[in-house]
Parts: structure tokens; C-alpha cells; sequence
């Protein structure tokens, strides 16, 4: 303990907040594992040789910390949220020793299946890893025997919904916990669906849950998914577009319609929807070298186009055609994905109804920054869906200084939108915001990727629009952080 004598209130006041803002706050893992190191000697050696192994094979997300939920997910059966020492304590050797041995042989199983199946040779393209944890849970506990296909094809199925469905965007440790419970039912697969409410439902993917999607949607991870299951290649190296798992550049994209050859009739968030990006490496983008579609498109195959799923039609090349070219490939888009949930989908929903696979279609919230924190800037948000819209704005140092005290301390603060005082609050892994109809989720990473993509395009404050501050009323809808334009 330090004692300070003699300082004046002001600085004694600004100690006071420095200590107990500016460090590093500890979380549940951070804790669990420290327990653990002294509980079970030799694991963080156990976990290292783990992870060691998987970076060899492409998985290098597959860490120590992943693996220490995995374990955690095994032996107590539910989230993190709830490891404590008294309950460690109670953790028999035997018990962890069966966990681990779960979590590995459960890793071994799944790994093979994402790499003939979806040709996921690599962790780093999927959105999140914790939606492999019940996965891990599922096939590790059912020991050596051979999966069979219906089982197979749900674990796929079910990850490619929950994916959708950005599972563990809010309430991660609580959601975790069902789906383990699931995992372990009688008939697992229909268990999972269940915590997915899609169970009786034939989920599939519309042109409106594309309509406005960019590169941080869990659908840019589906339109990966298609275009390697078509044959797709690099349009300049003709190799495969994700590269091998021995290779350490990352999976690349590029603007089809490059941002250069666009007028201002196309906003920040249309010249980045999900269907004008194609995954080429930035040797084919200087090919491209900010020609128009009309320009470089004969310098390719039909085939190399059509294996991406572009468009053919001439018409769509130039800037007056760009509408016309988003909403013809957004569909061609659509029927790949919906091909590809077809081949997994279980054989008990042949006869249900179609229903969405993403409870969000249909509704946005479009973020624009007009300044930077240097001359007081603001971050504009549109919210939309049927029967609603919605705009208000909030100042962006005082946005972003609510977000960093929650991800970098743990330390929860209000931040005026529109108006209103909002609570900025982090529970469990998720940072959470309400923004006028939406209650807006999502890791504190996540917020803060969101935030550099939007500063990348800011405009000018003297640009914002005026808005007079109408704060939202009546219940809000969770909204993933991923899914903002």
C-alpha cells in the first residue's frame, strides 16, 4: 500500500482514477487459469503442447486461452462466468484429466470435418471460435467411434447457423452453457437447433439479410465458404483464395467496382456491400489498379467470374449499372449459401417451412463519422427495419472513452445518444450499447474494429447533418456490432 501525503485534491483525485482506470483488469480466464496452474501442475505445459500443435496444422486461434475455455466448458459443463476456486477445489484429478482428454480427442474429430467439408483449412476466417467449444463437447464425448453422416452434417449445419446468427455476440458464458447442456442431449443435434429456434424451421438466407451486409458480417465468412466450395481462384495467381495453413499472409479481398471508379452517388456503405467484394490478393488489385469492371473484366475467363459468382452481364460493368450489379450478384450469392446450408441441412427438416436463418433481416443501423476526436467529431447512426426508423448521433471521443473503459477496465459509464443518458456496459464478454431501437452487442474488439473502420472513411464535421436529439422509446432488439454499415 502506498501512502500519499501533501498533494492537492485535484491530483489526489486524478491518482485515484488513473489507478483505478488506466491498468489492466482481470478477467474470468485470467483468474481461472491462475487457479488452475496451482490445482493441476503442468497444465499451462499441456495446454502450450496443444496449441503447438494445432498451429502446425492452420488453427493457430486454437490457443491457450481457447483451449483453457474448452477445458473449462468440459469438466464444469457450462461458461467460464462460473469457474471459481471453491469449485475448482471440488474438481477431482481424474475429472480434468477426463476433460482434457475430451477436449482434444473433440478437437481431433471436429478439425477434420470443417476441412473436407467447407475446405477450412485455417482458424483465422471464422468469426468466432467459441462457437466450437459444444462441437468439442459433442464429438469428444462420444469417444472413438465413427461419426456418422447425419451426425457430421449437423455439426456442420448447426455452426453455420449459429454463425449466422452471431450466437455468442451477447450473454456468451449463459449461451455457452445451454449449448453444452444440448450437446450432451440424447439427440444433440436437434438440441442445438433448438437453442437456435430453428428447430422447426428449413432456415435459408435472403437477398434482404445481404442487403447492405459488409466485410464484418458473419455473411462475408458464408460468401468465403461458397467461393472456395465453387472452385474459386486468385484472379491474378490462379492459386486458391485462402491461403494454405503452412503460409502466414491472410485470407485477402478486393472491391469488384473499385471505390475509385464510383461517383458520390454511392455512399461509404454501398461501395462496401458484401456483394462488390471478391477474395483475390492484392497482386490481383494492382491488376485491377482502379479500372472499372468494363475495363478488366475481358482480361479474364468467364469461368474465373463465374466461379466468384459475378455477373456476366455487360451492361452491370460500368458505374450506372453498380445498383444492377449488386442486387444480381447479392442473389447469385444468396442461392450458393442456401445451396450450401441444403447439403447439411438434417433430414428431420425436410418438411418444415422455410423461415430466416438470421433473425436481424430486413433491419440495419448505418454508422457515419463526421470529424475525428480532435475537433469534437460525431458518429451519426440510421437505424431501419420494418416498420421503424430511427437517427441520432453521439460524440465519438465520448463514445470511444466508454468503450475503452469497459474493454481495457472492465468499468461500465453512460454516453449521451440522442439525448438519452445510455448505460455502456460490459456482461460477460459482451460490450453493450443501446443505440434507438437496438441494443447493440457485440466483443469490445469488435466495437473497436468497427470504430477504425469508421474513421477510415470520416468526413468533414461541417458535413454532419442536423439532427434534433429524439431518444428512442419502447423495447429494444439485440443487434450484433458486426452487422453495422
Amino acid at each position: 500500500m502506498e501512502v500519499l501525503k501533501g498533494f492537492p485534491y485535484d491530483e489526489v483525485a486524478e491518482i485515484f482514477v488513473r489507478v483505478n482506470s488506466g491498468g489492466r483488469r482481470l478477467g474470468t480466464l485470467d483468474l481461472a487459469m491462475a487457479t488452475l496452474s496451482t490445482r493441476w501442475t503442468g497444465v499451462l505445459a499441456k495446454l502450450q503442447q496443444e496449441a503447438d500443435h494445432w498451429v502446425q496444422r492452420g488453427y493457430g486461434d486454437i490457443d491457450v486461452n481457447f483451449l483453457s475455455r474448452a477445458l473449462a466448458g468440459v469438466v464444469l459443463g457450462r461458461g467460464l462466468s462460473v469457474w471459481s476456486p471453491s469449485r475448482l477445489k471440488q474438481t477431482k484429478d481424474t475429472e480434468l484429466e477426463r476433460g482434457w482428454d475430451v477436449v482434444k480427442l473433440g478437437l481431433r474429430r471436429l478439425i477434420p470435418l470443417l476441412e473436407a467439408n467447407l475446405k477450412l483449412t485455417r482458424s483465422d476466417p471464422l468469426p468466432s471460435m467459441i462457437v466450437l467449444i459444444p462441437l468439442v463437447v459433442l464429438l469428444g464425448e462420444q469417444g472413438e467411434e465413427p461419426i456418422d453422416k447425419p451426425t457430421a452434417d449437423g455439426v456442420i449445419y448447426w455452426l453455420l447457423l449459429a454463425t449466422i446468427q452471431t450466437r455468442y455476440s451477447t450473454s456468451t458464458d449463459t449461451k455457452l452453457s445451454q449449448d453444452i447442456r444440448a450437446a450432451r442431449q440424447p439427440d444433440p443435434i436437434r438440441a442445438l437447433l433448438e437453442s437456435l429456434n430453428i428447430d422447426n424451421t428449413r432456415a435459408e438466407v435472403t437477398e434482404r439479410a445481404l442487403r447492405g451486409r459488409t466485410k464484418e458480417s458473419p455473411y462475408f465468412f458464408l460468401s468465403l465458404l461458397v467461393a472456395l466450395a465453387n472452385g474459386a481462384r486468385d484472379w491474378c495467381y490462379r492459386t486458391d483464395i485462402l491461403p494454405g495453413h503452412n503460409e502466414a499472409q491472410k485470407l485477402e479481398y478486393q472491391h469488384i467496382h473499385p471505390p475509385a471508379t464510383l461517383d458520390d452517388r454511392f455512399d461509404k456503405g454501398t461501395i462496401n456491400d458484401l456483394a462488390n467484394l471478391v477474395f483475390a490478393s492484392a497482386k490481383a488489385n494492382k491488376r485491377i489498379n482502379g479500372k472499372s469492371p468494363a475495363e478488366y473484366f475481358p482480361m479474364l475467363d468467364e469461368q474465373e467470374l463465374k466461379d466468384h459468382y459475378v455477373p456476366l452481364d455487360v451492361s452491370l460493368r460500368s458505374p450506372d449499372g453498380y445498383p444492377g450489379f449488386l442486387a444480381a450478384r447479392r442473389q447469385l450469392l444468396v442461392e450458393a449459401m442456401n445451396e450450401l446450408l441444403e447439403r447439411f441441412r438434417p433430414a428431420f427438416l425436410d418438411k418444415e417451412p422455410k423461415g430466416p436463418a438470421d433473425p436481424n433481416a430486413g433491419r440495419s443501423l448505418d454508422l457515419a463519422l463526421y470529424g475525428s476526436r480532435s475537433d469534437g467529431g460525431r458518429m451519426v447512426f440510421t437505424a431501419g427495419g420494418e416498420g421503424f426508423s430511427w437517427v441520432g448521433s453521439a460524440n465519438i471521443a465520448e463514445l470511444e472513452a466508454a468503450v475503452e473503459s469497459a474493454r481495457i477496465a472492465g468499468i461500465d459509464s453512460d454516453v449521451m445518444i440522442a439525448g438519452e443518458s445510455v448505460p455502456v456496459e460490459m456482461i460477460e464478454d459482451s460490450l453493450n450499447v443501446p443505440i434507438g431501437p437496438f441494443l447493440v452487442t457485440g466483443t469490445p474488439e469488435e466495437w473497436r474494429a468497427v470504430f477504425d473502420r469508421e474513421r477510415v472513411s470520416a468526413r468533414p464535421l461541417s458535413a454532419a447533418p442536423s439532427l434534433n436529439p429524439t431518444p428512442w422509446v419502447g423495447d429494444r432488439i439485440k443487434f450484433p456490432i458486426t452487422s453495422t454499415d
